[in-house]
């Protein structure tokens, strides 16, 4: 008897996917000339700028804990890290093309750095709510032939 199939929201493809769509989002608002409406709240972008890698890291961070052979945390949190680093680079650079941007901003890219840095402690939790149940034993249980164990005296 096969067991059932995966759900999809516990595959790794699908948070793979996922973080695809998120770097093709990134690539689509970083190439706007204009991305939003200008928010009166000091440094609100470095706020967005933050929050926006660490979804970007939840969604590279689930990709990698929910493999069949998962990586260690440790690892987990430096492939983040740097995916987020290198992509922030990129992006900082890319917005030196778009007109109307102003690219290469040093306090954007560690807001990123810094979104990336939290997203593995934020995916922590999630991962562990989407981990496969423990495989259960569908077996009978084999009988004891320990006839020390079945003996009314014991050691204690």
């Amino acid at each position: 008897m096969n067991p059932p199939p995966t759900p999809l929201w516990r595959r790794p493809q699908t948070y793979l996917a996922a973080w695809f769509a998120w770097f093709i989002t990134l690539h689509i608002l970083s190439s706007l000339s204009h991305p939003g409406p200008h928010i009166a709240v000091a440094h609100f972008d470095k706020f967005v700028h933050a929050g926006f890698f660490a979804l970007g890291g939840i969604l590279l961070a689930l990709s990698l804990a929910l493999r069949p052979q998962p990586l260690p945390f440790p690892r987990i949190a430096l492939a983040v890290l740097a995916a987020g680093t290198a992509i922030g680079a990129l992006d900082e650079w890319h917005q030196t093309f778009t007109p109307g941007r102003q690219g290469l901003d040093l306090y954007d890219w560690l807001a990123d750095i810094l979104g990336s840095l939290l997203a593995p402690a934020l995916a922590l939790p999630l991962r562990r709510g989407l981990a496969p149940p423990a495989p259960q034993n569908l077996a009978p249980p084999i009988p004891s032939t320990n006839v020390a164990a079945k003996s009314p005296k014991s050691a204690f």
